[in-house]
């Protein structure tokens, strides 16, 4: 079996698991990656190796196929929100590699780098994946508990449907990332987006430290505006 179709098969599971799931009306569900490496090796008739090898397999492949960088001044950027005692989040599609990827790309934590624990939603840890709008509710109440209203929170994404879409259906002021052409993902053709814009249009983070110094105080963002696809 060729590796090409060792992939096909990979995918097929996480494919099989959300039809699956989609069946007993889940909104949105997301994976556990390491339920799926698992299953797939299990059905290569290969005994799981221990968790920390597993992780590591899951780490090693998910670099492999999905390769990124960070933006040159993303660093300075969040150095400079968190000077400015920004409260900042994350809502993300994500599995546990997600927050480890980060931290190694900018690190050292994201709480060193000025992210509020509180305000940061991963999709593998609520089973909830984009364009859930649960997951943007969860956000929502977190801030009012931090005395932030919606609509005085700003959110960053790359993608209309999936974040910009459910972040205007909960009142966020939704901001759309328009400075990588490979990444950007305006979805038009889906009936939601058809009518579809943001708030704002920026085209460099360093748009964003304007809009938050004139009228916002809170900054939330999914993370492909951050990195670059290689």
């Amino acid at each position: 079996m060729d590796s090409g179709s060792l992939t096909d098969r990979f995918y097929g599971l996480i494919k099989s698991y959300h039809a699956a799931a989609k069946a007993k009306e889940a909104n949105y569900p997301e994976v556990d990656i390491l339920s799926i490496w698992k299953r797939f090796l299990k059905e290569l008739s290969i005994t799981a190796p221990s968790m920390k090898v597993l992780q590591e397999m899951a780490i090693r492949f998910e670099c492999a196929v999905n390769p990124g960088w960070p933006r040159p001044i993303l660093k300075d950027f969040l150095k400079n929100l968190k000077g400015r005692s920004i409260p900042m989040g994350i809502v993300s599609n994500a599995q546990f590699y997600t927050p480890i990827k980060l931290e190694a790309f900018i690190g050292p934590t994201l709480g060193d780098l000025g992210f509020d624990n509180y305000l940061c939603f991963w999709s593998f840890q609520k089973h909830l994946e984009k364009p859930s709008v649960e997951l943007f509710e969860k956000l929502t109440e977190a801030l009012g508990r931090r005395c932030i209203a919606a609509g005085q929170a700003l959110y960053l994404s790359n993608d209309l449907l999936n974040y910009i879409w459910t972040a205007n259906d909960v009142g966020l002021q939704a901001v759309s990332f328009a400075g990588d052409e490979r990444s950007l993902r305006l979805c038009k053709s889906n009936d939601r987006c058809a009518d579809l814009s943001a708030d704002t249009v920026v085209t460099a983070l360093i748009q964003i430290e304007t809009l938050i110094w004139f009228d916002r105080i809170t900054a939330t963002s999914n993370l492909l505006p951050w990195l670059h696809p290689v």
